[in-house]
């Protein structure tokens, strides 16, 4: 089973073109260290993989550099995740948690932000306190619910709950008929009808 998480945040504004800078003898037009976090981000969240160190040191560095500036608060929930699901994937799950919860202290209605430290939460094998995350995302109302489905379902199976786990899943398929990891999941159930104990 592979963790998912929401879609790795950023705000549109951080994509738009920006002036090049060269200071680190490269010219890159467009990125800004937000972006760079981002990125990595992206990329941990396509994957489901930890970066390699040399990636993980420059990300980290590029989310520091970002949350020292001058953002918006949405920019910086979003950096703040971006920077935890660094963290959650290479097994820094109290960083990862205190970036989740800065991030909420700033938008305690966020329900993608729930998904995430949920997902942490269950790279942490810490299953009922990631289930609370996706039961709190769900009841926000998310609009990649199926995610939120999909990862209680896996919470759910980890804590032995097979009929809710299965449940989740066949919701995530539901929702998102095109989610094959959900779709994966699913498949693996078998249901079997019980004879009558009546004789």
């Amino acid at each position: 089973m592979k963790l998912h998480y929401s879609s790795a945040f950023i705000v549109a504004g951080l994509l738009a073109a920006l002036p090049a800078r060269a200071d680190d003898g490269l010219t890159r037009i467009g990125q800004t260290p937000a972006v760079d976090c981002f990125k990595a981000a992206a990329t941990v969240s396509r994957t489901g993989n930890a970066l390699s160190d040399m990636q993980r040191n420059h990300a980290m560095k590029n989310c520091a550099q970002a949350l020292n500036g001058n953002l918006l608060d949405k920019d910086r929930i979003a950096t703040l995740v971006n920077r935890g699901t660094i963290e959650a994937a290479s097994g820094e799950l109290d960083s990862s948690l205190a970036d989740y919860d800065a991030a909420l202290s700033l938008n305690p209605s966020n329900a993608d932000v729930y998904i995430n430290r949920g997902t942490a939460f269950m790279r942490g094998a810490r299953y009922e306190e990631a289930r609370a995350d996706f039961d709190k995302a769900l009841s926000l109302q998310p609009t990649n619910s199926y995610i939120a489905y999909f990862n209680r379902g896996m919470a759910l199976e980890k804590s032995g709950n097979l009929t809710a786990a299965y449940a989740d899943y066949k919701q995530a398929v539901a929702l998102a008929p095109d989610y094959q990891p959900a779709k994966a999941e699913l498949a693996r159930f078998q249901t079997v009808t019980r004879p009558s104990s009546h004789g």
